[in-house]
């Protein structure tokens, strides 16, 4: 059996986010999915960003949150499931007083490294 656990993963942290690596390419043999667990702090954003290639579903597990796909932007909360389609522009906030955690999963996988450098550094990551 094949267990990862949030604490014991590849974690990256920037702007009040951090995003554990639960499952990567390579990984336990994984080649089409990247799934990771995220905590946002009140306050905190992971900034608008695309995918070229990849597919990606956010679902929310507790807190709320304000996500923005293209141009839309709507709040949500636990039991939400926001898909965004490849190359699409996407960002989500903590406008809340409570943390934001969420799952997102993504095919194929993006390199996580080059994605969070890009988000550190402010800019809109294309990856």
């Amino acid at each position: 059996m094949n267990v990862a656990r949030v604490g014991q993963v590849q974690s990256f942290r920037s702007d009040g986010v951090i995003s554990n690596i639960l499952l990567r390419w390579g990984s336990f043999e994984a080649r089409n999915l990247l799934i990771s667990w995220t905590t946002i702090a009140p306050g905190g954003e992971q900034h608008s960003h695309t995918h070229s290639g990849t597919e990606q579903a956010y679902i929310v597990i507790a807190g709320m949150g304000r996500m923005q796909v293209r141009e839309e932007h709507q709040l949500v909360s636990a039991g939400t499931l926001v898909f965004v389609p490849p190359g699409v522009p996407h960002s989500i906030s903590n406008p809340g007083d409570e943390d934001l955690t969420y799952i997102t999963a993504a095919s194929p996988p993006f390199p996580v490294e080059r994605f969070f450098a890009a988000n550190r550094a402010g800019g809109s990551p294309a990856i």
